[in-house]
């Protein structure tokens, strides 16, 4: 076939045969960097996916290595729950592809938007899956570091369990340099020190402050996940890279117990939920595989019986302690009757003391805080509308007079709404969805999109509106969306006016009577305003 045309359209790929052996059928996702199809090997008759690289982008030294990174550490762990690299090459045009295997499925974050919650027993199955595939990237001395919903791909068995793809190996690394191959080595230096890279919200604390990462690094994501799964929402959210990064340095995670609107959850999981996302690594627990049996044994026993009994829960009580002896005596997590871990007071030296204190110094004075909210391309194999997040760069100047600077690698394909169109289906849940659970977790999604600037003013306000719990902050979001005057608003804001008439509380009375007569005034104001809108 004739070179590929460095810049051609995606879809102008479909039906090309590409490295004279995969024919391109279906575009599944694209992103600045490139785009992932399914192709068929035309020797086999098998359907792969097929990721490639745009030339300009595999010219870059930073994105070349990470794409090498990502073949060499995903064909090296060979697993059930780890997705299947099965070729990797150069393109004519320069560019670079990655053959792996076809899953039928869709990613956790498609999960979670579409159930809401998960069913504690089930969070629990799809974590000790998790951890399986991280005990299995430990064997060869790989940290994931990017365990996030958009990495987890779900495929349903025969029987209806949950089979969990683990993916995009794009930025781990090798606990020891001297473990990996020499392609992946010169990927380990392209990553220099100071550098953070990882997802805000589920990376572990001390990756957000480049320090050196090992398995636990992975099994504290693994623990955001588990509580994300249950309680139906993310468990660090926020407007800004910087301000979620700093809520995990100093904020104690909350309860699953605390939170989740399920009396059955068994304590046992609570109390390893709160020890995976402990801000120390030493509090975490080091026994991956205990991690995971006590994972697989809980969700087991749930299916004989939902609300386990108080001989199971025992028994898990006091494997959870065996588990909880991994901790070093000064570092353990204990519970108070409050239901908060705290830190057991120390007994050594003035080192161990003041460990908090200076990682606070440290996540306050970094000189280079950067952080890649999606590496790679930053999409899963499988899904119509994938997360296409561009990479952010957030810097923070010792001197703390730099403001932060906020650099997008690559724009995102935008939709109707203003929005990129991996996050309309987020604003679509918000409007839309009856439970108020999905409601707060699209909201959620769309404030902690990075960057920012992608998610246009009129989203941020609607879903500032949902997540707004007092009447004088929702006086305040509605007056905004009145100045801003952009009817795009007006289906979020017809719907609220809507649900707020149905009523709430013992006596049935409109939820929105402190506001109605503005909230009313803002939709007729917005409704005169209306017109057809080109692109954003």
């Amino acid at each position: 076939m004739d070179p590929i045309n460095p810049d051609a359209d995606s879809a102008s790929l479909l039906g090309q045969v590409i490295a004279g052996r995969y024919r391109v059928l279906e575009l599944l996702g694209e992103g600045g960097m490139g785009a992932i199809f399914v192709a068929e090997h035309l020797g086999l008759h098998k359907r792969v996916a097929l990721k490639m690289v745009r030339a300009k982008h595999a010219g870059n030294e930073a994105a070349a290595a990470r794409f090498a990174r990502e073949a060499m550490v995903t064909a090296a762990i060979d697993h059930p729950n780890v997705i299947s690299a099965l070729d990797y090459g150069p393109l004519e045009d320069g560019g670079a592809f990655l053959a792996m295997q076809l899953v039928e499925g869709g990613t956790l974050t498609r999960l979670l938007g579409k159930e809401g919650t998960l069913a504690w027993p089930r969070a629990a199955a799809l974590g000790a899956q998790v951890a399986d595939a991280v005990m299995a990237a430990g064997k060869h001395g790989i940290v994931h570091r990017d365990l996030k919903p958009d990495n987890l791909l779900i495929q349903c068995n025969e029987d209806g369990s949950d089979l969990v793809k683990v993916l995009d190996f794009g930025i781990a690394k090798f606990s020891r340099d001297s473990l990996a191959p020499p392609a992946v080595q010169e990927a380990q230096r392209v990553t220099q020190t100071g550098m953070v890279v990882g997802t805000p919200g589920y990376m572990s604390p001390e990756q957000a402050l480049g320090e050196p990462t090992d398995h636990r690094a992975d099994l504290y994501s693994l623990g955001v996940l588990l509580w994300e799964c249950i309680v139906g929402r993310r468990l660090w959210a926020g407007s800004s890279v910087k301000g979620i990064v700093r809520k995990q340095l100093k904020e104690t995670p909350p309860r699953v117990l605390q939170y989740a609107n399920d009396p059955t959850i068994p304590e046992p999981l609570d109390e390893l939920i709160a020890m995976l996302t402990a801000r120390e690594a030493e509090q975490r627990p080091s026994d991956i595989q205990a991690v995971r049996d006590l994972l697989r044994d809980m969700a087991e026993s749930a299916r004989a019986c939902p609300s386990l009994p108080a001989p199971s829960i025992a028994s898990l009580a006091a494997r959870l302690e065996t588990l909880r002896s991994d901790c070093p005596d000064g570092e353990k997590p204990v519970t108070t009757p409050s239901g908060v871990p705290q830190a057991t007071p120390m007994t050594g030296g003035s080192d161990a003391r003041s460990k908090r204190p200076q990682r606070a110094r440290l996540a306050a004075r970094a000189s280079l805080f950067a952080v890649s909210v999606a590496a790679g391309l930053g999409f899963g194999l499988i899904g119509r509308t994938p997360d296409m997040s561009a990479a952010a760069t957030d810097m923070e100047d010792q001197a703390e007079a730099t403001q932060p600077v906020h650099t997008p690698l690559s724009a995102p394909a935008v939709g109707p709404t203003g929005l990129p169109r991996a996050l309309e289906p987020q604003l679509a849940t918000l409007v839309h969805a009856e439970g108020r659970t999905q409601r707060v977790a699209a909201a959620e999604a769309l404030l902690s999109h990075m960057p920012v600037d992608q998610v246009p003013k009129y989203a941020r306000l609607v879903a500032h509106l949902q997540l707004a719990d007092t009447c004088p902050s929702k006086h305040k979001v509605v007056t905004s969306l009145a100045q801003l005057e952009d009817p795009r608003a007006l289906p979020a804001l017809v719907m609220m006016s809507q649900r707020g008439k149905s009523g709430c509380g013992p006596k049935n009375r409109d939820c929105l009577q402190c506001m109605r007569e503005e909230l009313d005034a803002t939709i007729t104001q917005l409704e005169s305003k209306q017109r057809p809108r080109g692109p954003s």
